[in-house]
């Protein structure tokens, strides 16, 4: 049950490419669980901690993101994608309850989610949001618990929607993407409005073996009010922004002599 209005993350059912290039993903307002077609191409970067489980693409054991991904959707026969999403009224917590007994709460409600789906899940989606509202001091450590309780071979992408430039953006790559200090997740969702400088933190570098998928048309009603304008160019700013997922997955390549994992978030429910 979704209390916000809030879409769930779809990959493309043609699995190809829309207009425009890039990887096309799918955004539609379902409860909890996501349904979907593995994107192609698949592409192979670096190793990292919870992508470099033997048997990947790469020549010496690596996998990305989206090569995690194809392997688990082959291992399986499954494109179930399940979101963990620990809504406060879901909780069962009466008003007032501690930030312990909050913390505590969440995670039996992911961690529950995950044992019953370990099975049939390509992967998981926990939404930031609800981690950060459990508090200050156990929130985010909450997040890290639930993504461990992930099985290594099964990526996990954070529901995050970040934006921003420079020292801020890389900030939040490292929040998102560390195994030390930070999530340890495998792929993130970003806002793409303020252009490449916010997303090439997120898919280049140190972090060039993970995934991020660019916000290009949402299915609630205000994302009209900007997503669906036309440019002078004669396509909507949602389609320019499918073009350029396309055009920074290239860009990443040329920076880093690798694969970027970068595409795009469509709402099938909401025409512009």
């Amino acid at each position: 049950r979704r209390t916000n209005n809030e879409p769930n993350v779809v990959p493309s059912m043609n699995g190809g490419r829309r207009r425009g290039g890039g990887r096309r993903l799918l955004l539609l307002p379902l409860p909890s669980l996501l349904l979907g077609i593995l994107p192609l191409p698949i592409e192979v970067m670096p190793s990292r901690s919870r992508s470099s489980d033997e048997g990947g693409d790469g020549g010496d054991g690596a996998a990305n993101f989206f090569s995690k991904l194809e392997r688990r959707v082959s291992e399986i026969d499954s494109h179930l994608c399940v979101g963990l999403d620990p809504h406060p009224s879901e909780l069962n917590l009466d008003d007032g309850a501690s930030e312990q007994r909050r913390a505590d709460a969440a995670f039996t409600f992911c961690k529950t989610i995950i044992d019953k789906t370990s099975s049939h899940a390509a992967a998981y989606k926990p939404n930031a949001a609800f981690f950060e509202s459990v508090g200050t001091e156990l929130g985010m450590a909450t997040l890290r618990r639930v993504i461990d309780a992930v099985p290594d071979d099964v990526p996990v992408l954070l529901d995050v929607k970040r934006g921003d430039i420079g020292s801020t953006a890389s900030a939040y790559a490292e929040a998102c993407y560390d195994g030390g200090h930070g999530a340890d997740a495998d792929g993130v969702t970003l806002s793409p409005l303020m252009g490449w400088d916010s997303v090439r933190p997120f898919v280049t570098g140190k972090y060039s073996d993970r995934g991020a998928f660019v916000l290009c048309k949402t299915s609630n009603p205000g994302s009209n009010d900007i997503l669906a304008l036309d440019l002078d160019s004669k396509v909507a700013v949602f389609e320019r922004i499918a073009q350029l997922a396309n055009e920074w997955s290239e860009r990443a390549v040329e920076e880093d002599g690798g694969s970027s994992g970068t595409g795009t978030d469509d709402a099938a429910a909401s025409p512009p």
